[in-house]
């Protein structure tokens, strides 16, 4: 029995020896079926090269977009005051409407915001700053509309001490020193206004540039 299955074993080899030596030289696949395979992994692949830089560009994209509006965030710039905080808003009122005022006039200008908020101007402190023709700082014909989107590009030290003086005001470190002012003009700048002929005037401080009204 051992001698049948050997000698049908030494016949095997001898019809599959060349085989076995041609094989590292004869394709897995038949031709055809090798072009096929051939021609699909270089589709594939360049499909997968061109979907992977694709990914790239837009991850790319979006990363610069979230540095921009990290950049613009740590800097305060902007291009829509909607996005801003309340704080942020009242610091960017208090540089255009009161630029080069004392603190003291700073906090009573921020206090005119507040007071309209509290007797129903409007429902929101930034809907009260931002109301058309209200705060003229925000008008879109006046220069300070555009400088007030980058405030350190325009006075540094002077936006910081606003946007201090607002956190103050907002947190109640300061009462308001105008006892319910909703209104003030600049008589340097224009004449008296006809609205002014039928509020309040209250006392002036020294060094004050603008007179207030209730």
């Amino acid at each position: 029995m051992a001698k049948k299955y050997g000698l049908a074993g030494a016949v095997l080899a001898f019809f599959l020896a060349p085989q076995i030596v041609l094989a590292p030289k004869m394709p897995f696949y038949l031709p055809k079926e090798r072009i096929a395979v051939e021609s699909f992994l270089e589709k594939y692949l360049k499909g997968s090269k061109e979907k992977f830089e694709e990914i790239k560009k837009e991850y790319g994209k979006r990363l610069e977009e979230e540095r921009r509006k990290a950049d613009d965030l740590a800097n305060y710039r902007t291009s829509d005051f909607n996005e801003d905080s309340e704080e942020l808003l009242l610091a960017r009122m208090i540089l255009g409407e009161g630029e080069s005022c004392t603190k003291l006039e700073k906090i009573k200008i921020a206090w005119t915001a507040i007071n309209r908020k509290n007797l129903g101007y409007e429902k929101t402190l930034k809907e009260v700053i931002l109301a058309p023709y209200q705060y003229s700082c925000f008008n879109s014909e006046m220069y300070s509309s555009t400088f007030l989107k980058n405030p350190l590009h325009r006075n540094e030290q002077e936006f910081l001490a606003s946007l201090q003086i607002a956190r103050d005001v907002l947190a109640g470190k300061y009462p308001d020193p105008t006892k319910g002012a909703v209104s003030y003009y600049n008589p340097r700048a224009i004449k008296q206004p006809n609205w002014a002929k039928t509020m309040k005037k209250i006392a002036t401080d020294k060094g004050d540039y603008h007179f207030f009204f209730k």
